[in-house]
């Protein structure tokens, strides 16, 4: 089973984010654009899981993370990896609750280990894909957009990871939650 683990963003954010990617779309630029209701941080991509392997994995994210503070989240900033130049995927930075992702994708990262994954072997980039780039005709209409619009969305509450099945099909893929981690509510939440 095709697997990631990610959090998940607002409907409120969500509903800017698809604005923003309705006025990218009127541009020539040949990007794969997320569709709104796919849109989410991931925390670490595994690939291919074996599902005889999903309830240890459940059990060992459940008691890792379930005394993890819940906390405020927004989006801001646009950019693109591995560069402007050569643009291959076009992202939204993520500014409030950036270290508490950091934190969280490393421990995920160790605790998917366990079970064989490959380790990440650059630092967690907190960041939320909007498109990805097939081929560089019509880009620069996209980047040379990126540093003039001031993007940042309210804030919302991350209170709950979520390892999520991903099925690709022609349309684009089709993410099923199969596992939802609780978090702790904050100290700042009452």
């Amino acid at each position: 089973m095709r697997s990631f683990i990610a959090v998940k963003i607002s409907s409120h954010q969500r509903e800017k984010i698809a604005a923003l990617i309705s006025t990218f779309r009127r541009t020539q630029a040949r990007v794969k654009w997320v569709h709104p209701e796919n849109l989410h941080a991931t925390l670490k991509f595994l690939g291919e899981v074996n599902e005889a392997d999903l309830p240890e994995i459940y059990d060992a994210l459940e008691k890792s993370l379930t005394n993890d503070q819940s906390f405020a989240f927004n989006l801001s900033g646009l950019g693109c990896f591995p560069n402007a130049k050569r643009p291959r995927v076009i992202w939204i930075g993520i500014q409030r609750g950036a270290p508490e992702l950091r934190q969280m994708a490393s421990k995920i990262d160790s605790l998917m280990s366990r079970f064989g994954f490959e380790k990440e072997k650059r630092g967690f980039s907190p960041h939320l894909t909007i498109g990805r780039v097939k081929d560089d005709r019509g880009i620069d209409e996209v980047t040379g957009q990126l540093d003039l619009i001031k993007f940042e969305t309210d804030e919302c509450i991350i209170d709950e990871v979520i390892f999520f099945q991903s099925i690709l099909k022609r349309e684009g893929p089709t993410y099923i939650p199969q596992k939802i981690v609780k978090l702790k509510p904050s100290d700042k939440e009452g």
